[in-house]
């Protein structure tokens, strides 16, 4: 949570070396809980809820850098044929509207942020609900064991 919103609500600079720095620091970090969890947790044929979950958030701090390195180098093309296109023309509005709203990227970053933060929640819901069905379902399976147990005073 903490890299995404260092990567969407970090400094505006024209340099993309501090997003990456910050996004694969967030992914070694994951990576390196993922190693812990590999050491400590019993070995078994699925991921723990857990391990899905760190899993996931790697995915998702990936997919989210990718994202901000596409949609600035995207920005900048927009800008460089806005200007070519404006040298030429200076009075055409919909080149003025696209260098005038290319300029600014708070309205992007806001809705990346709530995009991906969405994306995060709905992992974290998702690993929650798995570790309570596992839950419930060890407590049925308890209660089926305790009701087929013979009873001890029984006279057979």
């Amino acid at each position: 949570m903490l890299v995404l919103i260092g990567i969407f609500y970090g400094e505006e600079s024209e340099s993309l070396n501090g997003l990456v720095e910050l996004g694969l620091s967030g992914m070694m970090s994951l990576t390196v809980i993922v190693g812990i969890l590999n050491d400590s947790i019993a070995k078994s044929k699925d991921l723990s809820a857990l391990g899905r979950f760190v899993l996931y958030d790697i995915i998702i701090v990936v997919v989210a850098v990718m994202v901000v390195i596409t949609a600035i180098k995207q920005r900048r093309r927009l800008v460089k044929i806005a200007d070519a296109k404006l040298k030429k023309d200076s009075a055409n509005p919909f080149w003025l509207r696209i260098k005038r709203y290319s300029k600014s990227t708070k309205i992007t970053r806001y809705v990346l942020f709530f995009i991906f933060f969405a994306l995060h929640l709905a992992n974290l819901i998702s690993m929650l609900n798995i570790c309570a069905e596992s839950r419930r379902a060890k407590e049925r399976l308890r209660d089926d064991e305790r009701q087929f147990e013979p009873s001890r005073g029984s006279i057979n």
